[in-house]
């Protein structure tokens, strides 16, 4: 087996775990990896770096690789650019999905219990107790969560430390062991009404672009934060500004927005009931990449065995499974 690689991180754990399978590696620059499908059978790459090109070469006579391992846990461009049959792809969201449960559940608890305005009065030096009326609790609330994949399951987890009813919503809506109640996106709406907080985080795709809109947010309580972690066209960011102006619901909590980078005169920043980080989601220490490392590692034996590879994304249909990171 003979396997491309190009990643920015955990290199040397790369190259030594995968080396010691026996599995030939051939380091190689993104703009490399389309020539070099016609010589490997997989590729380890961003989700990203896949463009034109590399469907093009995929779909080429003479195209030996069927398999496709993404570094990130977001693979909407090759949805966009279309893969070919044949072809296996598996994200990276096992070894992700932790760190950005935990920046979301952050970001969160920082807008119920009004961090920004609390490190505002820090930098004045002023000892202000007003900010108390503002503040709320998740204990004994409801959590929506679009999306009950992995990074869906690592929040319920968290939500559910925290004292909070969990809510999920998929495709099928077929029961899921994080989950108190779940409901299949034909019945959003319902899922929506009394959720104190609406966490999206599904892919983006055709099924999803604007999956939140107004008529979704119509449904949401007014006392409702709505945190977006997934990609900022699930969103409909015009419909979100209107309903956090007229109070139609409590905030928003996001980590990407349409476009990105969001412009500097952007609403957004300005309204006192949002939060706002810049797509950081998945950032992590160093000791992290190992996760990262460990999970391609153990997905390229699994191919040399011939055994099912874990975290496998159907890039051949429509999804509303996971988050896109």
């Amino acid at each position: 087996m003979r396997i491309a690689v190009s990643s920015p991180v955990a290199r040397s754990s790369l190259e030594s775990g995968i080396g010691r399978l026996g599995v030939e590696l051939v380091w190689a620059d993104d703009d490399e990896l389309p020539a070099l499908s016609a010589e490997v059978d997989g590729i380890v790459m961003l989700g990203s770096s896949y463009g034109p090109r590399m469907a093009e070469a995929l779909r080429a006579q003479g195209n030996r690789c069927t398999w496709l391992q993404l570094l990130s846990t977001g693979y909407e461009q090759l949805l966009l650019h279309g893969v070919p049959p044949g072809i296996e792809v598996s994200n990276a969201g096992a070894a992700w999905s932790p760190i950005v449960a935990e920046h979301a559940m952050a970001l969160l608890m920082a807008w119920v219990r009004r961090v920004p305005q609390l490190v505002a009065s820090q930098a004045q030096g002023r000892w202000d107790e007003s900010v108390r009326a503002g503040m709320g609790m998740l204990f004994g609330g409801r959590m929506t969560i679009v999306g009950m994949g992995r990074i869906g399951a690592e929040l319920s987890t968290r939500a559910r430390a925290f004292g909070m009813t969990v809510v999920g919503v998929t495709r099928s809506g077929k029961p899921h062991p994080a989950a108190d109640e779940m409901f299949p996106v034909a019945r959003l709406h319902e899922a929506l009404a009394g959720a104190d907080v609406v966490i999206v985080v599904v892919p983006l795709s055709d099924a999803t672009r604007q999956l939140i809109d107004a008529a979704a947010l119509a449904a949401c309580s007014r006392s409702a934060v709505i945190v977006n972690i997934a990609r900022g066209p699930v969103v409909d960011q015009a419909a979100l500004v209107r309903a956090l102006s007229l109070g139609a619901i409590a905030g928003a909590v996001l980590d990407v927005t349409d476009p990105e980078p969001l412009p500097a005169d952007h609403p957004l920043w300005r309204m006192p009931n949002v939060i706002v980080s810049p797509h950081i989601g998945g950032a992590a220490p160093a000791r992290y990449n190992q996760r990262i490392a460990d999970l391609v590692i153990a997905n390229v034996g699994a191919r040399l065995r011939g055994e099912p590879v874990s975290d496998r994304v159907d890039v051949h249909g429509p999804a509303v499974a996971d988050a896109a990171r």
